[in-house]
């Protein structure tokens, strides 16, 4: 893939590998930002008042093959409310997940690798953690496995920085019916394409079923669900929030609770918030996104929301143990 063949609507960011982009402030807008700042040191932080004084770098791990205009929609979100932040885009595909050898993708995550190691030896002097990952998705949750993994192989010396983490509509577990709609969610809508790749699909996942599942292996899904709750290699992690809903298709909310619980009692900081009628990584939908970007402005600038009140380790998402769990 030629770093020159970004799609026409991604071009406002600047592709760094075929899988990553950045989007940098721009200088007239720090410029005037810190102006204001400046003049009114002691101003108050809001989710609608972004951080002036401390630089932000955030990561966005996209769910498999999201759409330009989608991802558009959340780097616009975050310029709107954090100016003067440096933002990442890592884009994931069913390539990565089934046949694109690992060397390849960490090669191709290293600008990540690199930012991370150029922030984490600037002093913000913040409070709260400058470095904030949003995780979308399963797609979105085995790239940043790989990019943890990728980190720890190029810094062995170095530890992870501190940081926060979102994960949106995620991560889940791979049954048969949600890794299909996922895996299909990026084809066309109609055609003998559409037919021909849903056909492979359907092999693909059937062998998957057939071969790992009662031999009891861990499919790529599995072992990234381990790996983000792995305490060593999630070092430098200070909070995490789980976003998601239990209309998600593709995504079950049980298995984000499971995950968070047991995140919960590795010794991780949890907060839940769950959506009600919101679909796979759309939750931004609800209420204008006023809630959903409370929650990021919660998680990453230390305001505390009502909604957003520590849970203990014994039940941290307040699960509705009646409910059945999603097949």
């Amino acid at each position: 893939m030629s770093l020159s063949s970004a799609p026409a609507t991604l071009s406002t960011l600047k592709r760094l590998s075929p899988t990553v982009l950045l989007s940098e402030p721009a200088l007239d807008d720090i410029t005037q930002q810190q102006a204001v700042h400046d003049d009114q040191p002691e101003i108050v932080t809001t989710s609608h008042s972004p951080n002036l004084k401390h630089q932000k770098l955030i990561i966005l791990f996209t769910w498999m093959s999201a759409h330009p205009k989608h991802i558009l929609k959340y780097v616009d979100g975050y310029r709107t409310r954090y100016p003067n932040a440096k933002i990442l885009v890592v884009r994931s595909s069913p390539a990565d997940l089934f046949y694109r050898r690992s060397s390849t993708q960490r090669r191709w995550l290293a600008p990540v690798v690199k930012a991370i190691e150029s922030f984490s030896c600037t002093d913000t002097g913040a409070d709260e953690p400058q470095i904030g990952l949003h995780i979308f998705s399963n797609g979105g949750c085995y790239q940043a496995r790989n990019f943890f993994l990728a980190y720890r192989a190029a810094t062995t010396a170095a530890p992870f920085p501190t940081h926060s983490k979102i994960f949106d509509s995620s991560p889940g577990r791979a049954t048969f019916k949600r890794s299909v709609l996922a895996l299909s969610s990026g084809l066309p809508r109609a055609g003998l394409t559409r037919v021909l790749l849903l056909v492979l699909i359907y092999i693909v996942m059937s062998a998957y079923c057939i071969i790992v599942v009662p031999f009891g292996l861990l499919g790529p899904i599995e072992r990234t669900r381990n790996a983000l709750n792995d305490r060593d290699l999630m070092q430098g992690e200070r909070k995490r929030f789980y976003v998601y809903s239990e209309m998600d298709p593709m995504v079950g909310w049980a298995d984000v609770e499971a995950h968070a619980q047991d995140a919960s009692k590795k010794g991780f900081e949890v907060r839940c918030e769950k959506f009600q009628g919101t679909g796979h990584c759309a939750h931004v939908r609800a209420d204008d996104g006023v809630r959903y970007w409370n929650i990021v402005h919660s998680l990453w600038d230390g305001g505390e929301e009502k909604t957003m009140a520590p849970v203990p380790n014994e039940d941290v998402c307040k699960r509705d143990r009646s409910a059945t769990p999603d097949e």
